[in-house]
């Protein structure tokens, strides 16, 4: 399973993959797992963002368990200053009146540990009672992994109901309005987001979501890929002047070209990456490079 939802301010990703639901995405310019973020703008991935992490099978949060009782016995010593309620309920989803219910279980168990050194007839009730709470916890961890993929899914199809861009009640994007349209539709189209989320740093560096690109037409591609062989011959090669003469640089940049053009302006993953737009009724292709 795996749902995009594409929206004017963020883009999310909600997926089951390797064993744990997770949701990531791209939003004010940072992209990972940022789910927080997205719930501010839409409160519908609450749950998903709940169940970050959390198993697909069971449901359960990661460590919750372990991570739990260790919150707990932190809130216990310091009274909230480094975990606090908040942190023990969003850990085990419940409310805060479970968080300090679960406190107060873990602060039995702990002083029922110490009598068992000091009685011959140990008891094991606040343990019980622990493991009973936890029993109740996987039931409805349980539920909530059921729930998530239908809530996933209603959403998904929601957002596909909305528009490509779910809220955007704003007007078309005016590509007018930038100094180089035709490039900033291109890689908005390649990226698959919003033209608002790209900016143009020159007429042919452009940055989105954290990252910068080259984008530029077959002439400009060209004309970058040979200054950049001329710049690596005589910054890199350090050719001898005695040498220079016998030196067959056309020959060299011939043998270089194999390499194809995003080896050399490709500076992130030596890719390059084309893609069609049209503006104004002319059709353009446009080469992408990550830097």
């Amino acid at each position: 399973m795996k749902y995009t939802y594409r929206h004017k301010k963020f883009t999310a990703v909600f997926t089951d993959e390797d064993g744990y639901f997770s949701l990531t995405g791209d939003v004010d310019g940072g992209s990972g797992a940022c789910g927080d973020k997205i719930v501010e703008i839409d409160p519908r991935f609450k749950l998903m963002e709940d169940m970050h992490l959390c198993d697909v099978k069971t449901g359960e949060p990661m460590h919750a368990e372990a991570n739990g009782i260790y919150f707990a016995e932190c809130y216990l010593k310091d009274g909230g200053k480094e975990y606090g309620l908040e942190t023990i309920a969003n850990h085990l989803h419940v409310s805060i009146e479970k968080a300090e219910e679960f406190c107060e279980l873990v602060k039995n168990r702990n002083e029922e540990y110490k009598d068992r050194l000091h009685t011959s007839r140990p008891s094991d009730s606040a343990q019980v009672k622990l493991s009973m709470f936890f029993d109740e916890l996987r039931r409805q961890w349980q539920l909530e992994a059921v729930e998530v993929i239908r809530q996933a899914r209603e959403l998904y199809d929601d957002y596909l109901a909305e528009g490509e861009y779910s809220g955007d009640e704003d007007d078309p994007f005016d590509f007018d309005t930038c100094d180089s349209p035709e490039k900033v539709k291109a890689l908005s189209e390649w990226l698959e987001c919003d033209p608002d989320d790209i900016t143009e740093e020159t007429d042919q560096i452009f940055s989105a979501h954290g990252r910068e690109y080259l984008v530029v037409d077959d002439d400009e591609a060209d004309e970058l890929w040979d200054d950049y062989l001329d710049n690596y011959i005589d910054e890199c090669l350090e050719v001898p002047d005695s040498l220079e003469p016998y030196f067959d640089r056309d020959s060299w940049k011939h043998d270089a070209r194999m390499d194809g053009r995003g080896h050399s302006l490709g500076r992130y993953d030596g890719n390059e990456y084309d893609v069609e737009v049209e503006h104004d009724g002319v059709k353009e292709t446009y080469f992408i490079y990550r830097q």
